[in-house]
């Protein structure tokens, strides 16, 4: 799965990162917030994401 993808409009967040790879990860749509979570700890707005057209 791609972090993002305009042609679907899927947005995916992998978080807590290990040597087997990501312990959480966050599935959303554009126009969602994105919960970056700590040490940064905000949410990245998606409004302006544009779509691809088929």
């Amino acid at each position: 799965m791609e972090p993002i993808d305009p042609r679907e409009g899927d947005i995916t967040l992998y978080s807590e990162p290990s040597d087997s790879g990501y312990h959480q990860q966050w599935q959303g749509k554009f126009g969602d917030r994105v919960p970056i979570p700590a040490p940064f700890d905000f949410e990245l707005s998606t409004d302006g994401l544009v779509r691809y057209s088929a």
